[in-house]
């Protein structure tokens, strides 16, 4: 990001209060007589008024007169300066507290790293009493928001000074909380960075999560929760009994636990940050996809949504269900208007996000009988073919789908073979699943066949029958890259029909013991 992406993005996401400050601000620094506007007031007036569509040539040309290297030089110089300002306003009091702006957790933050920095400052001009004072006082509300990092520098400001007065007593006590408040801060930073590597590993990778692994974090964590009582422990114990429940397709229990974390982050200060509240709705809505409840589904992203737009990840996850409940709910105009919407925060999203939006495109595409799009799509994926199992093999059977409707047989042969050696190759590290494997040997069946389906069909009756049933190892799953489901594809081939896609739904709320 230059210098000058960077001062308009700090411009144009900034609240109107601190906007109106930071003119402020400008103004009352300004050598000038009033007269005129100065420099840097130019440069805040035209990030305001063209946002995304600022011109670094045509604000230095409105400046400086000109564009020359003379000039755009000066202008670096000024994005520096007003940069600077920048960041001076936002610490004022007035913005950094402003309760519009951020949550009470974020404010009390900012409140203790305030503090701490004025005991550092008064251990020069001020007596230990103040300061010891100032550090109770962090101390207790550290201790109600569960921020850590601030409670332990207030316990360890606050301990410097006991040492001074010959209280051994007073020091064995705050070293036994500094103990106990530095396990919570492990414990909860190891919570956090094993979810964040879950996720990692979940945007990537299409299949089911290890039950194992995820019984045992649940296990740890529950440990973890029994000797903190930490409210943020207890936000990521129930994070992972989610994905636990969901992995076991259990969609009752996991939805158990995200009502329970709803409720945790609505009630609690420790924990509550607008974000967070959107990710347990995602959640819930995610859990709603799982079990095919795809109007339930519908109906919480949109309570999601306003929690979700300043986090770009969240978004994205959030506009994937929406575009998988409406594309499995057969409303495709839906799905491809939701295809568009991703397509506009390209900025904000990660080559992952890209290269799976234009999956979706070729999945929507084929079905709306544009072949030709859906292997302009299929060209434009690459990162997600890391995923050998589950993205990759799905690339590669949408694109042999899509070549069999043009009738090119010869490249059908062609992409079949390279699936054998795709599939012996993954083999050597990774399982292959079960499905897919059976999928293969059909497309190799209907290569010897000379394309006949219906013959196809008929002779691997049984093949079929297990990749239409919902219980046993071949069945399809919604959060697989399979967009096109093979089994009513071919049918629909050997039928002669039109292939409609048809998801069956759960009898019941939430159980996956009957499916219609």
């Amino acid at each position: 990001m230059t210098q000058f992406e960077l001062v308009n993005q700090l411009i144009s996401n900034s609240s109107s209060e601190a906007t109106k400050s930071l003119k402020s601000m400008i103004k009352l620094n300004d050598d000038g007589d009033g007269s005129a506007k100065s420099k840097s007031e130019l440069l805040v007036e035209h990030f305001l008024k063209y946002k995304t569509n600022a011109d670094e040539k045509v604000v230095c040309k409105k400046i400086y007169g000109n564009h020359d290297d003379k000039s755009l030089k000066a202008l670096g110089k000024l994005l520096m300066r007003l940069k600077d300002k920048i960041y001076e306003n936002l610490l004022l009091d007035k913005n950094l507290y402003r309760s519009d702006s951020f949550s009470e957790l974020r404010i009390a933050k900012s409140e203790l790293q305030k503090s701490i920095l004025l005991c550092n400052v008064l251990d020069v001009i001020s007596n230990k009493e103040e300061i010891e004072k100032i550090c109770d006082k962090v101390i207790a509300k550290g201790k109600e928001y569960e921020l850590y990092n601030e409670l332990l520098s207030a316990f360890e400001i606050k301990y410097n000074i006991v040492s001074t007065n010959n209280d051994k007593q007073g020091l064995h006590e705050i070293d036994k909380e500094m103990s106990y408040y530095d396990r919570c801060r492990s414990s909860l930073f190891k919570a956090k960075k094993t979810y964040d590597e879950l996720l990692i590993d979940l945007n990537l990778k299409t299949g089911s999560s290890n039950p194992e692994l995820l019984r045992q974090a649940v296990v740890e964590l529950e440990h973890e929760y029994r000797f903190t009582q930490s409210a943020n422990i207890m936000y990521y114990l129930h994070l992972y009994s989610i994905h636990y429940y969901q992995s076991l397709e259990e969609y009752d229990r996991s939805e158990e636990h995200c009502n329970q974390l709803i409720d945790l982050v609505k009630s609690n200060k420790a924990v509550y940050l607008h974000s967070r509240l959107g990710v347990t709705f995602l959640q819930l809505a995610k859990n709603n996809l799982l079990s095919y409840s795809f109007n339930d589904a519908l109906s919480i992203v949109k309570k999601a949504n306003d929690y979700c737009k300043t986090k770009p990840a969240n978004l994205f996850r959030l506009k994937e269900i929406e575009f998988l409940a409406n594309y499995y709910s057969g409303r495709v105009s839906e799905a491809k208007n939701l295809l568009t919407e991703l397509g506009s925060l390209s900025e904000g999203l990660t080559s992952i996000e890209t290269a799976k939006c234009s999956f979706y495109n070729a999945a929507v595409s084929f079905l709306l009988e544009d072949t030709k799009t859906v292997n302009q799509h299929l060209n434009d994926i690459t990162d997600i073919e890391k995923d050998k199992d589950g993205w990759n093999i799905g690339i590669r059977i949408l694109n042999i789908l899509n070549l069999l409707k043009s009738e090119k047989f010869e490249l059908v042969e062609s992409k079949i073979e390279s699936l054998r050696k795709h599939i012996e190759r993954s083999e050597r590290v990774e399982e292959v699943s079960p499905r897919n494997r059976l999928i293969f040997q059909i497309l190799l069946e209907l290569g010897r066949s000379s394309y006949n389906y219906e013959e196809v069909y008929e002779v691997q009756e049984e093949s079929f029958e297990l990749l239409s049933s919902y219980t046993n190892q071949y069945k399809w799953s919604v959060k697989s890259p399979e967009l096109i489901r093979f089994h009513d594809w071919f049918k629909a081939k050997a039928k002669n029909q039109a292939y409609e896609l048809r998801v069956g739904k759960l009898i019941g709320k939430k159980k996956n013991e009957e499916i219609i």
